[in-house]
């Protein structure tokens, strides 16, 4: 008797196919999961950001003097006054 008569040839197509389907199941979760971590920490960047501004805001002075609001206009910072405007749309 033949031996290669007996032994059985498994197919390897749809293991391959299993492999590869895993293996893009994987990559795009990955994807997905690196962007939601990467909105949260833009969100929580943002939202630091907003609090050092309106920390800012609170300390200037509420009096009417034209010394006072000349100090407070020299402490303001400008730079950032824009910083939310590119989610409006």
């Amino acid at each position: 008797m033949d031996t290669t008569d007996t032994i059985k040839k498994t197919p390897f197509g749809p293991v391959v196919g299993l492999i590869v389907i895993l293996a893009i199941i994987i990559v795009g979760s990955m994807y997905f999961w690196e962007q939601r971590v990467r909105i949260v920490t833009n969100e929580a960047t943002q939202n630091s950001q907003q609090d050092a501004q309106t920390e800012s805001l609170n300390t200037q002075g509420s009096t009417d003097e034209t010394a006072s609001i000349e100090s407070d206009l020299n402490i303001t910072n400008f730079s950032n006054i824009d910083s939310g405007s590119e989610q409006l749309q």
